[in-house]
């Protein structure tokens, strides 16, 4: 009998934060890897924009990035481009890959609501690894790359951090 109302809280709090959070975007909710924890989301604030973000050089084609830690913040995420900042507006197909929204992807119709089918993925790395460190390797030397972190906790998701760049050695 608690398997079951611990199962049932779990599914209140997802379509609470479904509803109130991702309202029903499912990038959103890829992006966030929506974690349950103890208690209803209005129990924490949402996490507020990261940052404190610093960026090492430990060896050849590997670069190590970390997150200032937030105390509400669960999960970070990090996205990592080569060459150019992520875009204000993407999407992300069933493949995982990041797409440029959907004025510039050519072919798509849709309005933002569903994976996008272009064929012009936007090249990036996604980290779902919760830590707010993060270690990248096989990158290209002499290539900029840029990291941008989102946080995540029940309540909701951060804004994306403002991006910072390296150049892989």
């Amino acid at each position: 009998m608690q398997a079951r109302s611990d199962l049932m809280k779990t599914l209140d709090q997802l379509s609470e934060y479904v509803d109130t959070v991702a309202d029903g975007d499912e990038n959103i909710i890829v992006l966030s890897q929506f974690v349950p924890t103890k208690g209803s989301a209005s129990d924490q604030p949402s996490p507020t924009q990261l940052n404190g973000i610093v960026i090492s050089h430990p060896s050849s084609g590997v670069l190590q990035v970390e997150c200032g830690k937030q105390d509400q913040v669960q999960s970070y995420i990090c996205i990592i481009t080569a060459g150019a900042p992520i875009p204000s507006s993407f999407n992300i197909n069933e493949a995982g890959q990041l797409f440029i929204g959907p004025s510039t992807v050519p072919g798509n119709t849709e309005t933002g609501t569903g994976p996008v089918t272009g064929t012009n993925p936007f090249a990036a790395i996604l980290d779902f690894n919760p830590s707010r460190k993060k270690t990248i390797i096989g990158l290209t030397p002499g290539t900029t790359y840029y990291f941008v972190f989102i946080g995540i906790n029940a309540s909701g998701v951060s804004q994306f951090s403002t991006p910072v760049a390296a150049i892989c050695t």
